[in-house]
């Protein structure tokens, strides 16, 4: 008899990593305690997207192996469409972003735009979007040509890549400047390739196996991986990294922690379904708030309440956001119900 998976764990998981996000970009815990929220977010905040790719990988190839490749292709579509309407809301804060830092003639700004959404999207946060579908695409068309050990390993040395953004201080000099060309062309190693492609095969790797019900002493394992991502944030403490986006603690944590929910038997009375769909809601919603709340806050000279005050920060995304979301997700809802009643 097949096992099945506790996907109301993964769920909620989810939905708290949604909070977290917030969390992460509001640094709730500045101007005061300056090396506590480094580690806050450099701790909790680098499990969060993994946990998202790997949950994403694992349900998309699991439907695959169900269905057939049309599935694949059907998600495929619907992500690209979800990219292209975020990052049309977002292009306003985008040409804002263009506008205050840097010196691009306004010309030139349709054309920067074009580049950013082929790249990470019109803002910051939306190039989770295209890592995925990247990742999702590499993973699609190498596991027809490649066995799954080499799917991972090949993924976790371009994951071993990656993590020179977080270890550049410990770069002998000419591999420093091998890797300042790279920065200068494409900014950053968090996409599709460096980044998520390990995790989306991981979620490959267990969607066709039974590896997820195999696993021993997983609470145990949570804890020492856990520590682990703490001890590997003070080693690369000031250590004149360029970031820290790439933990690679994070990634057995991020393993456990899915595995630990999957055999999870936690069955609380919960709207799952709609905490899946916050979730999302939550991720992509929240950065126009990180601009509009200060923005709101100015007209009554009130802005420091925002700039000093890490906690209202926090809770005033999170508020909003949460909001927001509850609004477009009844919008939805409500959209999908007139469509099923046409369709009757």
């Amino acid at each position: 008899m097949k096992q099945k998976i506790n996907e109301k764990a993964i769920d909620l998981m989810k939905y708290f990593c949604a909070i977290i996000v917030i969390m992460v970009h509001t640094a709730p815990l500045l101007p005061q305690y300056k090396t506590q929220n480094w580690f806050l977010m450099t701790i909790l905040g680098r499990f969060v997207v993994p946990f998202y790719f790997l949950c994403t990988g694992y349900f998309v190839f699991r439907n695959v192996k169900k269905q057939n490749s049309s599935y694949f292709k059907k998600y495929i579509k619907s992500l690209l469409k979800i990219y292209l309407i975020w990052s049309a809301i977002y292009a306003p804060l985008g040409i804002y972003f263009l506008y205050s830092n840097t010196s691009i003639p306004f010309i030139l700004y349709p054309f920067a735009l074009i580049i950013a959404l082929l790249y990470i999207g019109t803002y910051f946060h939306l190039w989770y979007i295209s890592a995925l579908i990247f990742s999702l695409i590499a993973v699609y068309i190498a596991s027809k040509y490649m066995k799954k050990r080499y799917l991972i390993l090949g993924s976790f040395i371009l994951l071993l890549i990656g993590s020179l953004e977080t270890y550049y201080g410990f770069l002998f000099p000419s591999l420093q400047s091998i890797f300042d060309v790279y920065i200068r062309i494409f900014f950053t190693t968090r996409n599709g390739l460096f980044f998520g492609l390990f995790y989306v095969s991981v979620g490959y790797l267990f969607a066709n196996s039974n590896i997820i019900f195999k696993f021993k002493y997983q609470k145990i394992l949570l804890v020492v991986t856990f520590l682990l991502m703490v001890i590997e944030s003070t080693f690369i403490y000031e250590s004149n990294n360029l970031d820290s986006n790439i933990l690679l603690c994070a990634a057995p944590f991020t393993i456990v922690l899915f595995v630990l929910c999957c055999n999870s038997k936690i069955n609380f009375s919960l709207p799952y379904q709609k905490l899946r769909e916050y979730s999302s809601l939550y991720y992509f919603s929240h950065a126009y708030f990180l601009i509009l709340i200060p923005f709101f806050l100015s007209f009554i000279h009130k802005e420091n309440w925002y700039q000093q005050n890490g906690l209202f920060r926090f809770l005033s995304v999170l508020i909003t956001t949460h909001f927001t979301s509850k609004q477009i997700y009844y919008h939805i809802q409500k959209r999908k119900n007139i469509i099923h009643t046409t369709n009757e």
